[in-house]
Protein backbone atom coordinates (compact mmCIF):
# COMPACT_ATOMS: atom_id res chain seq x y z
CA UNK A 1 0.00 0.00 0.00
CA UNK A 2 2.78 2.32 0.56
CA UNK A 3 3.81 2.42 -3.02
CA UNK A 4 0.39 3.25 -4.11
CA UNK A 5 -0.07 6.13 -1.92
CA UNK A 6 3.54 8.09 -2.96
CA UNK A 7 1.87 8.20 -7.11
CA UNK A 8 -1.02 9.95 -5.50
CA UNK A 9 0.67 12.63 -3.66
CA UNK A 10 3.03 13.30 -6.62
CA UNK A 11 0.25 15.68 -8.56
CA UNK A 12 -0.72 17.19 -5.55
CA UNK A 13 3.04 18.20 -5.06
CA UNK A 14 3.40 18.99 -8.49
CA UNK A 15 0.53 21.47 -8.66
CA UNK A 16 1.46 23.38 -4.84
CA UNK A 17 4.58 23.72 -6.50
CA UNK A 18 3.73 25.15 -9.59
CA UNK A 19 1.15 27.56 -7.35
CA UNK A 20 4.17 28.83 -5.10
CA UNK A 21 5.37 29.69 -8.79
CA UNK A 22 2.62 31.70 -9.74
CA UNK A 23 2.36 33.31 -6.42
CA UNK A 24 5.92 34.51 -6.51
CA UNK A 25 5.90 35.62 -10.51
CA UNK A 26 2.93 37.28 -8.95
CA UNK A 27 4.32 38.75 -6.14
CA UNK A 28 7.46 40.16 -7.89
CA UNK A 29 5.36 41.46 -10.83
CA UNK A 30 2.88 43.83 -8.84
CA UNK A 31 6.14 44.91 -6.45
CA UNK A 32 7.97 45.89 -10.04
CA UNK A 33 4.46 47.53 -11.08
CA UNK A 34 4.27 49.23 -7.71
CA UNK A 35 7.46 50.82 -7.60
CA UNK A 36 6.97 52.12 -10.77
CA UNK A 37 5.99 55.38 -9.74
CA UNK A 38 8.76 55.94 -7.43
CA UNK A 39 11.04 55.49 -10.40
CA UNK A 40 9.09 57.89 -12.09
CA UNK A 41 9.81 60.63 -8.73
CA UNK A 42 13.27 60.28 -9.22
CA UNK A 43 13.77 60.92 -12.97
CA UNK A 44 11.49 63.92 -12.17
CA UNK A 45 13.73 64.77 -9.53
CA UNK A 46 17.13 64.25 -11.44
CA UNK A 47 15.44 66.31 -14.13
CA UNK A 48 14.78 69.00 -11.81
CA UNK A 49 18.44 69.08 -10.49
CA UNK A 50 19.78 69.38 -14.45
CA UNK A 51 17.32 72.02 -15.14
CA UNK A 52 18.41 74.13 -12.27
CA UNK A 53 22.22 73.08 -12.84
CA UNK A 54 22.16 74.55 -16.08
CA UNK A 55 20.22 77.39 -15.02
CA UNK A 56 23.05 78.14 -12.53
CA UNK A 57 25.42 77.64 -15.44
CA UNK A 58 23.40 80.25 -17.63
CA UNK A 59 23.34 82.47 -14.89
CA UNK A 60 26.94 82.42 -14.26
CA UNK A 61 27.89 82.94 -17.57
CA UNK A 62 25.90 85.81 -18.40
CA UNK A 63 27.47 87.26 -14.84
CA UNK A 64 30.91 86.67 -16.21
CA UNK A 65 30.46 88.24 -19.62
CA UNK A 66 28.82 91.71 -17.94
CA UNK A 67 31.57 91.81 -15.45
CA UNK A 68 34.20 91.24 -18.44
CA UNK A 69 31.81 93.74 -20.49
CA UNK A 70 32.17 95.95 -18.03
CA UNK A 71 36.13 95.61 -17.65
CA UNK A 72 36.57 96.28 -21.69
CA UNK A 73 34.21 99.48 -20.91
CA UNK A 74 36.29 100.77 -18.38
CA UNK A 75 39.45 99.88 -20.48
CA UNK A 76 38.48 101.65 -23.16
CA UNK A 77 37.34 104.82 -21.63
CA UNK A 78 41.09 104.89 -19.62
CA UNK A 79 42.06 104.94 -23.07
CA UNK A 80 40.40 107.40 -24.33
CA UNK A 81 41.13 109.52 -21.25
CA UNK A 82 44.68 108.89 -22.22
CA UNK A 83 44.07 109.44 -26.02
CA UNK A 84 43.03 112.91 -25.39
CA UNK A 85 45.48 113.94 -22.70
CA UNK A 86 48.56 113.39 -25.25
CA UNK A 87 46.59 115.17 -28.12
CA UNK A 88 45.91 118.00 -25.62
CA UNK A 89 49.50 118.06 -25.01
CA UNK A 90 50.50 117.55 -28.24
CA UNK A 91 48.17 120.55 -29.16
CA UNK A 92 49.68 122.68 -26.14
CA UNK A 93 53.18 121.66 -26.96
CA UNK A 94 52.52 122.33 -31.03
CA UNK A 95 51.19 125.51 -29.49
CA UNK A 96 53.74 126.82 -27.52
CA UNK A 97 56.49 126.26 -30.26
CA UNK A 98 54.11 128.33 -32.54
CA UNK A 99 53.92 131.41 -30.15
CA UNK A 100 57.80 131.57 -30.20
Amino acid sequence: MPSGALPARRPVLWAGAVALLVALASAAGYWGWSNKGSDDVVVRRLADEEQRRVAAEKAAETAEITAAQALLDKHIAVEEAQAQAQALAAGQTKGATRSR
